[in-house]
């Protein structure tokens, strides 16, 4: 133990080591003028409560990812149906329109169009298209 006087006129000691008589002796004067040491850190029982807490946070984190996982899954589940049923509805409404220009088409074009590409292709017209256009005019039904 060293001792030295600083600029203000006190005191100081260093202790090297407490297992000294004198540091024994220091220590006790210490503690009879000051008082005994107090640890104003967290007491253990504040320590376990707040673990306590911070596992029940984890705990309740984890249970609102589950639930979010859950919920995302379901609208995803509830979009994909939604999606398959517009798909359906569009391919039964394609075939509804086509059966009915299949039937329009046999009904009233195929009949006079062929006859007037076969017409052009006998003829060999300078300007088929021309040619084919005067023919429908002609024979239209």
């Amino acid at each position: 133990m060293t001792s030295e006087r600083t600029r203000s006129g006190s005191w100081t000691q260093e202790m090297t080591s407490f297992n000294t008589p004198d540091s024994q002796l220091m220590m006790h004067t210490i503690c009879e003028r000051v008082g005994k040491p107090r640890n104003y850190g967290q007491s253990n029982q504040k320590r376990q409560e707040e673990g306590r807490i911070k596992t029940g946070e984890k705990a309740e984190r984890e249970q609102k990812e589950v639930e979010e996982a859950r919920q995302r899954s379901a609208h995803w589940e509830m979009w994909t149906k939604t999606l398959e049923e517009k798909r359906q509805w569009e391919v039964q409404q394609l075939e509804v329109l086509s059966v009915l220009m299949k039937t329009y088409l046999t009904e009233h074009i195929i009949t006079t169009l062929s006859q007037g590409l076969i017409a052009c292709g006998s003829a060999w017209p300078e300007d088929p298209i021309d040619f084919l256009a005067e023919y429908l005019i002609k024979n239209n039904p």
